[in-house]
């Protein structure tokens, strides 16, 4: 193992943790006031999910694409010492949409209570 595959799996994970949190943020922007302590377990839980039916033997593996965890393969990029680019690419679009999404949903308007 070489400091370059620690390096590429470092800005993998990286890239994987900002995709898991940047959606959470959107659809906490977008929410009520109780909506934002439930949204990021919500979404948490349910991009596991997806995850472990995607992996289970019941041949539902195109469920494996809609996951992030997929686009994470630390022992590659641990092995190769470089960063795949097309799982990182994919993870930081996720990290643009639910950033966009993030800005809209704050800058909507919502009737006070």
């Amino acid at each position: 193992m070489s400091l370059a595959g620690v390096a590429a799996a470092g800005v993998l994970g990286l890239g994987l943790a900002l995709c898991i949190a940047e959606p959470v943020l959107a659809v906490s922007a977008a929410g009520q006031h109780r909506a934002r302590w439930s949204a990021p377990p919500s979404c948490w839980s349910g991009r596991l999910a997806i995850n472990f039916i995607a992996q289970s033997p019941f041949q539902r593996s195109f469920l494996r694409f809609p996951s992030p965890f997929h686009y994470h393969p630390p022992a590659d990029a641990l092995v190769s010492g470089t960063v795949p680019l097309r799982s990182l690419v994919v993870l930081l679009a996720v990290l643009v949409a639910g950033t966009a999404v993030a800005g809209v949903a704050a800058g909507t308007p919502r009737p006070r209570p």
